[in-house]
């Protein structure tokens, strides 16, 4: 029985992707970041990083899901070996492909039920298990390939009415989102002063 729930949300999701929301949400953002709020880390090899997609400033009391994307690049690497593993609030069903090799990684998930929200939102927590040694990964986020929003490729999140709303990126994100380096001192962390969007450091106490 939860299994064929599972499958009559997914369905009903991709059956509405095309779709979106009548109403666009100016202020409601997406973001990545690490714990204690930061935009970059360092990880020794072998190490297994925490991260997050998170739903800022969300105007949504409740949602069934979302879609977005991001690519890792590197300044000295075009291919791989760290994967990327991502765990969700509830159960779910999640129809993005992945190719780890070449750093692609898409979420189109539908949740099982409508999951309440209130304030910042993490949509879901990613595993990064690094293991490209002393190289530098940049994840670059970016709607979900093939994105539901055909005219801008935005992410989505996903109404109680499996309509969809499509989500800025971050004002404080900038490209890459995150920086996960081998070595070194990162030196840069996502700006707190002015965090009118919600309070993510409040999201990792």
């Amino acid at each position: 029985m939860k299994k064929l729930l599972l499958t009559a949300v997914a369905l009903a999701a991709l059956t509405l992707m095309a779709a979106p929301h009548s109403s666009y949400a100016q202020d409601d953002y997406i973001g990545m970041y690490f714990d204690g709020n930061a935009s970059c880390t360092t990880a020794d090899f072998l190490a297994h990083v925490n991260a997050y997609i998170v739903y800022l400033n969300p105007t949504l009391t409740s949602t069934r899901g979302f879609e977005c994307g991001f690519d890792i690049t590197s300044p000295t690497a075009t291919t791989f070996n760290s994967s990327v593993s991502v765990t969700y609030p509830t159960d779910f069903v999640d129809v993005g492909v992945n190719d780890a090799a070449n750093g692609a990684y898409n979420y189109i998930t539908g949740y099982s039920a409508p999951v309440a929200i209130s304030g910042n939102f993490v949509f879901g927590t990613l595993d990064i298990f690094y293991l490209d040694m002393d190289t530098e990964l940049d994840f670059n986020l970016r709607g979900a390939d093939p994105s539901s929003d055909t005219v801008n490729g935005l992410p989505m999140v996903m109404l109680d009415d499996f309509s969809l709303m499509p989500l800025n990126l971050a004002p404080a994100e900038g490209s890459p989102a995150l920086i996960l380096n081998g070595t070194g001192d990162c030196g840069v962390t996502l700006p707190t002063e002015d965090m009118s969007f919600g309070a993510v450091k409040g999201l990792f106490r």
